[in-house]
């Protein structure tokens, strides 16, 4: 829930960062209903969810290092751009992107100071505007699942880091004017210990809170739970016949159990008929 949640929040103020109008509920509403002809503005919700779900499955935690190759597979998950353009944008932010890199692969400052570093320089460089801002914000996401600073996506910084946008605008252009970052990453990392506290917070709250019981995993069947498993270990996709193949079960008794997954809102289903695969939701 907490994981939901905060993607859902992340989704929306990186849309409204970008000036492009989505509500809460339309956002639920387009993640649980999938449209197979998605309109513009569904596509960038629904790319920013991509983007974040690959950078929580293929960078949590790992030991590779950032490089020029790995912002480019980024951006073509992220960004619905034709790959001349996308090699075009690389190509003319190359020298940039490798004083930065080097700056994150080689400074032991700490995680949350090197992904406000570079938010910094990234918010005042020609890839940010050439993406229109998408990366310096995935990009600084990136740094925090590479380190393990993002509570395995239950987090959602941004909210707090774009709540005031004057304050955000003041310390943020402080480091350019002033050429100093003192400012800034008092402004940034203070943002990012809140998103912490409140997600402590939320945390608390949920130990106290009446459980809705259809929604506890203690009511799914095992061959139900381990199917939520696979998906969390996999970070993967899951069709009907991969389940029939696993478990060596039916067809109708696979549907059933993903039907059920899907209604008591752990799982979100995509595509249509013989296209149709699982995630976690």
């Amino acid at each position: 829930m907490l994981r939901h949640n905060a993607t859902m929040e992340r989704i929306l103020v990186s849309l409204r960062q970008a000036r492009i109008p989505m509500t809460a509920p339309e956002l639920t509403r387009l993640l649980r209903t999938q449209p197979k002809r998605p309109h513009p503005i569904e596509r960038e919700a629904l790319q920013y969810r991509q983007a974040f779900a690959y950078l929580r499955e293929e960078w949590t935690g790992v030991a590779k290092p950032i490089t020029l190759a790995s912002i480019e597979v980024l951006m073509y998950v992220a960004l619905r751009l034709p790959s001349a353009r996308i090699s075009r944008i690389m190509a003319n932010n190359t020298a940039d992107l490798n004083q930065l890199l080097t700056y994150i692969e080689t400074k032991s400052d700490h995680p949350i100071l090197i992904a406000g570093v570079t938010h910094a320089a990234l918010s005042h460089s020609r890839l940010h505007k050439e993406t229109d801002g998408h990366m310096t914000l995935l990009i600084s996401s990136l740094i925090f699942n590479k380190f393990g600073y993002d509570c395995r996506g239950m987090v959602a910084p941004e909210s707090i880091l774009f709540a005031d946008t004057k304050a955000y605008d003041y310390a943020l252009s402080s480091a350019a004017v002033y050429g100093q970052m003192t400012l800034w990453l008092e402004y940034y990392t203070h943002s990012i210990c809140s998103s912490y506290a409140e997600l402590l917070q939320h945390m608390r709250e949920a130990i106290h809170r009446p459980m809705n019981k259809s929604m506890l995993i203690s009511n799914l069947n095992d061959r139900q739970k381990n199917i939520l498993l696979l998906l969390d270990m996999q970070g993967a996709t899951i069709t009907n016949r991969q389940v029939q193949k696993h478990f060596k079960i039916s067809q109708i008794t696979a549907s059933r159990d993903l039907a059920r997954l899907v209604s008591q809102g752990f799982l979100l289903s995509s595509g249509k008929g013989r296209s149709t695969f699982y995630t976690i939701a």
